[in-house]
């Protein structure tokens, strides 16, 4: 009976521990999310900014960034933190969410330039001296590692009203608004290498065109770009081999006839650790954005291989329904759609494959900085 009781005691104190630290990171993270509600104002400020471009492709990709960054908008002009399951993160601000972590440079200047205009408009000082030199010397790391000092994390959390209200300026709205369309522009030339180096390597991927373009964009914002990928294709470069690979968790990618539509996808979801983390933030957010892309393209009209449709059938099926699985209030319409197209009665295929507790720690190894 006593072993029992003290299993039990055992247990409680597990449940309280983890109820109390679970408090504790709600009460540590929450002050930093993006604010959906009372947003139209940054909502209209993105809708003008869109306006503003020229290029046709690009306004349609300022709605899927708009939508896969920031909510339809909704946390442009606010101060905050992503919380990806890599813990690269730090915080961020902007249309395209500048990250002082992952895009120190840019970022940072960025940021004090409005700063500095903010003053000048405001006719007073938005941070002291001695908050700049703060955030100067905090803002680069990651947001995983500063939520560690709770001291350095409740300052930031000090900052945060007074730097929105620098974002929040007319000269802050048009500094942010003129560097997202200079960084937009910057990613055409990279998207329209892919595309054009696609099309080199299969002719009969054109009506893929839209697709590639879109999803390339995308992949610059979020990963950088996938120009390994592209060189390899062009046959500039080696076989990609990132974190997965380098890891010993997943073959060297590789690509042995034609190039298909799908290659981009299976390339970013399995050999980048983006997408291949099963648990977490990172899944999620890869299927997310892709669906969002596909929301803009004519899905029955990409030319699916047989190939294609062996890894829509098997690897995206079992990627997509255990996504599903662990959100399971999340909708997919526009993934569905595409791999619908590789049953064969129109059903979707895949199935939901829990990774085990030893496969994510192999997975966490290689793809989590800490």
């Amino acid at each position: 009976m006593s072993m029992v009781i003290h299993a039990v005691a055992r247990l409680f104190c597990v449940v309280l521990v983890v109820s109390i630290a679970a408090v504790a990171a709600q009460a540590v993270t929450s002050p930093f999310e993006i604010r959906p509600g009372g947003c139209a104002k940054e909502k209209a400020y993105a809708d003008e900014v869109g306006s503003r471009l020229q290029d046709p492709v690009l306004k349609v990709f300022h709605r899927i960034l708009m939508d896969n960054e920031l909510s339809a908008g909704c946390g442009a002009l606010q101060f905050t933190d992503a919380r990806m399951a890599s813990n690269e993160n730090g915080f961020s601000f902007g249309l395209s969410q500048f990250d002082l972590a992952t895009r120190p440079g840019p970022s940072m200047k960025a940021l004090l330039q409005v700063m500095s205009c903010a003053e000048a408009e405001l006719g007073k000082p938005v941070l002291t001296a001695d908050d700049l030199d703060f955030l100067k010397t905090y803002g680069k790391q990651p947001t995983a590692q500063l939520r560690s000092n709770p001291a350095v994390w409740d300052r930031f959390a000090a900052l945060r009203n007074p730097i929105e209200l620098a974002l929040g300026t007319a000269c802050g709205r048009d500094l942010l608004a003129t560097a997202y369309e200079q960084e937009l522009k910057s990613f055409l030339p990279k998207a329209n290498a892919l595309v054009s180096t696609s099309l080199a390597r299969n002719a009969g991927l054109a009506p893929a065109t839209d697709f590639f373009r879109l999803y390339a964009l995308d992949l610059e914002n979020v990963l950088g770009g996938v120009e390994n990928f592209r060189a390899y294709l062009a046959g500039t470069g080696p076989e990609p081999c990132n974190g997965p690979c380098k890891g010993g968790l997943v073959p060297r990618f590789t690509v042995k006839d034609k190039l298909g539509v799908t290659d981009v996808v299976r390339y970013v979801l399995t050999a980048t650790c983006y997408g291949y983390i099963p648990e977490g933030t990172r899944r999620f957010d890869a299927v997310r954005r892709l669906d969002r892309v596909l929301a803009e393209v004519d899905i029955q009209a990409l030319p699916l291989s047989d190939r294609d449709k062996v890894f829509l059938a098997s690897e995206m099926g079992d990627m997509l329904a255990t996504t599903k699985a662990a959100k399971t209030t999340a909708s997919f319409t526009h993934l569905e759609k595409l791999v619908r197209r590789a049953g064969t009665d129109g059903s979707l295929p895949g199935k939901a494959v829990p990774i085990v507790a030893r496969q994510l720690q192999d997975a966490q190894r290689v793809c989590t900085k800490r």
